[in-house]
């Protein structure tokens, strides 16, 4: 087991390095019976599980699962079964998802092998943040993140870890002028 989560109704996933994403049935619990439901990649579909290697899970307050593994981000809606795959090709700095925070706004902060990246679950726009931005590496450590009581972000990587408060970062939309 590399991943552990429990999404706000209650609902208990688990994630394996070599095998899959399975969540334990409510329903099921609450009638005495352990019954885990299990998600794997299948690659005939697209709405499957995007690898078995799964190295983080994260729910959010919209009933979504959030699944990081080394092909990607997935978005998981228990209420169809299916997944949302997010790659490079959407902006991620890397596929290999190492671990998943949110911040007070409801952005997913995800650590990979090439630095930090934000998502913005709303728009599914991606930010990514490197060692110019100030990172102590662009690589990072599997399940090496939390999110403090003041909401302060931390992030351990292969040399040291980041620590930030979110709602600080602000993107500036308009690049100063070169000027020589």
């Amino acid at each position: 087991i590399t991943a552990m989560e429990q999404s706000s109704d209650g609902v208990l996933c688990v994630g394996f390095c070599h095998g899959c994403l399975a969540y334990l049935d409510p329903q099921a619990w609450a009638q005495g019976s352990a019954r885990f439901v299990r998600f794997a990649h299948n690659p005939a579909d697209p709405f499957s599980l995007s690898d078995n290697g799964v190295w983080a899970i994260r729910a959010d307050k919209h009933g979504f699962i959030w699944v990081g593994t080394n092909a990607g981000l997935n978005r998981l809606d228990l209420a169809t079964g299916k997944f949302t795959r997010f790659s490079e090709k959407n902006g991620l700095p890397n596929s290999s998802i190492t671990c998943i925070e949110k911040d007070d706004s409801g952005a997913l902060w995800l650590s990979t092998n090439n630095g930090l990246a934000r998502l913005d679950p709303a728009t599914s726009q991606f930010r990514t943040y490197d060692v110019s931005h100030g990172l102590q590496s662009n690589e990072f450590n599997s399940g090496a993140c939390l999110r403090s009581r003041n909401g302060e972000l931390y992030f351990g990587g292969v040399h040291g870890f980041n620590a930030f408060q979110p709602e600080i970062i602000r993107d500036n939309p308009t690049p100063p002028p070169v000027v020589l």
